[in-house]
Formats: structure tokens, C-alpha cells, sequence
């Protein structure tokens, strides 16, 4: 399978999902995700990494800079 990212405005959605639900459902995969949402999943992630990183002191403070090593 190939992945297409779409951004389709609000009052054209519910002709595109009618359109799409015609389509075999092995053929296509439909995940609809709010993009915000997602990066902010990511952005907790990889805060959540760096905190762990910090814990198991895996960095280096030299003066002003940490550096993290994962």
C-alpha cells in the first residue's frame, strides 16, 4: 500500500467519504487524524524520551548546553 496525505475542505468531506466507501475496503485504508493532535503526540514523545534520557543520565552538560545521548 501506498500512503496519500489529503486535505480536503469541509464541505466537500462528506462526498469524499461516499466516494471512497464505494471502493473495496481491502483496497483502502482510511485513517483520519486531526494533524494538531498528532503533533502533539510527537512533541510529548519526544519530550517524555528526553526526560527518560535525563533520569538514566545519559547526557552531557558542558556550560550552557546539555547534549543528549540516545
Amino acid at each position: 500500500m501506498k500512503t496519500v496525505t489529503l486535505k480536503i475542505s469541509d464541505s466537500y468531506f462528506d462526498s469524499f467519504m461516499a466516494f471512497i466507501s464505494l471502493i473495496p475496503k481491502k483496497a483502502v485504508r482510511v485513517e483520519v487524524e486531526n494533524d494538531k493532535q498528532q503533533k502533539l503526540d510527537s512533541l510529548q514523545k519526544e519530550l517524555q524520551n528526553a526526560f527518560d534520557d535525563m533520569k538514566h543520565s545519559n547526557f552531557t552538560k558542558t556550560g550552557k548546553k546539555i547534549e543528549l545521548h540516545s
